[in-house]
């Protein structure tokens, strides 16, 4: 074959390549895909760069929509059968189940690059019938924070916090309390939570599968009672107040009057702006027990089952789970979300920020709050037994037992 020959050959081979891209781009053209948003406004504008690129390399138009985190659900349950809603839509973990029984999202398949691209909360906090529903972006979580001023050496262990606590409170002549060593809210589940995964409580359990069994309840088991008997230990000694609230809380360690309490990140630019030199690490763990586990909430995306584009929805979420596409969403929010692609998180951003590391130790600790909807459920239940033991009515074994009775009768009756 001559020279000629050749050289004719790949000039026809690279103009059908050339070819088969333009046809590919334009059977792109005229398709459009919608995500909805609850990401915060810089964010945004890094996601919709990150469309219009796409746009441009594919043909496909994409259009971010901006949404509130909390009318979200409410809209995409509406909007969606009526075919106004999203391809994709960014969501808490806690909607999978509603989402799922309600057939408006539909399984991912969950690749083994995703998985050695993610951490395994990105995917377990969106399983509901044994399939998964979505993929983490980011956790969100709490830890124990503390004022550098008063604690020289945060605690890792809660019997070297609760002594801590009680050498770090200050009382006047009065035997007033001017400075608490140590607060949380015993009406507050949410933050009072670590207690009880410390100590062996739990939820809801397992099965094999990784969903929620909601006939399994751990809140009355051995563990939760010890859990239950040290917060109270703490209040019946006086060094937490009955009637103590998170406001209460925030305030007092923003004026430098409490050296630790645990809670998440999301007063710090008050605590620096009124001089507080902060600190932020994981929540002690029981000497010799559990790992200490926070809740998290866990933001992800999940596909919509009405949507009319869906393998061009796919082929854009494949695009956005890309390393170099995730650490641009993180870094566009000034480190304030915790990723879970592990290449963002063990990028310089994170690892030579020492605050930003610390903050991936607190919130890789995190259990995800049950999916379901009965989960829901227990925000209800538990102001009010709390206040019978805070009120000296019952006794902690009995106000667990009671808060695990009305759960199961409220969970009955959400069946029924």
């Amino acid at each position: 074959m001559g020279n000629k020959t050749v050289r004719f050959f790949l000039t026809c081979c690279l103009v059908f390549v050339i070819l088969l891209s333009i046809a590919g781009m334009i059977s792109a053209a005229g398709k459009k895909l919608t995500v909805w948003s609850i990401l915060e406004p810089n964010e945004n504008l890094e996601f919709n760069r990150i469309a219009k690129e796409y746009t441009r390399k594919t043909g496909v138009e994409v259009e971010i929509i901006a949404q509130n985190q909390f009318t979200t659900r409410e809209n995409f349950m509406a909007d969606a059968p009526a075919g106004k809603g999203p391809d994709i839509i960014m969501s808490m973990h806690t909607d999978t189940g509603t989402y799922a029984i309600s057939e408006m999202i539909r399984p991912l398949m969950i690749t083994d690059t995703m998985k050695k691209s993610y951490y395994d909360l990105a995917f377990n906090s969106f399983i509901y019938g044994g399939k998964t529903y979505g993929i983490g972006y980011s956790v969100e979580s709490y830890g124990l924070v503390y004022n550098k001023k008063l604690v020289k050496k945060a605690p890792e262990t809660w019997e070297e916090m609760f002594t801590m606590a009680e050498k770090l409170t200050v009382r006047d002549k009065k035997k007033r309390i001017t400075t608490y060593g140590f607060l949380v809210d015993p009406k507050n589940f949410y933050f009072t939570f670590p207690f009880f995964s410390a100590y062996g409580g739990y939820v809801f359990g397992r099965d094999e599968q990784g969903n929620f069994n909601t006939d399994d309840i751990g809140l009355a088991n051995e563990g939760s009672v010890k859990a239950l008997t040290k917060i109270m230990e703490l209040v019946n000694k006086g060094l937490i107040p009955r009637d103590v609230d998170d406001n209460i809380i925030n305030d007092l360690f923003e004026n430098g009057q409490l050296a630790m309490m645990i809670y998440g990140p999301w007063y710090f630019s008050n605590y620096r702006a009124s001089g507080v030199d902060l600190g932020y690490e994981p929540i002690p763990r029981v000497k010799d027990g559990n790992p200490t586990r926070p809740f998290g909430t866990i933001l992800g995306f999940m596909l919509s089952s009405f949507s009319k584009q869906p393998q061009e929805a796919e082929k854009f979420l494949d695009y956005l789970l890309q390393d170099e596409i995730q650490q641009r969403l993180i870094e566009s929010y000034e480190g304030q979300r915790v990723p879970l692609n592990k290449s963002v998180s063990q990028s310089d951003f994170f690892q030579k920020n020492s605050f930003l590391k610390n903050t991936l130790d607190v919130n890789y600790q995190a259990e995800p709050y049950p999916n379901i909807p009965e989960g829901a459920i227990l925000w209800d239940v538990i102001p009010f037994t709390m206040d019978l033991l805070l009120n000296g009515d019952l006794s902690v074994e009995k106000t667990l037992i009671e808060l695990e009775m009305v759960m199961r009768e409220n969970i009955k009756a959400m069946r029924e």
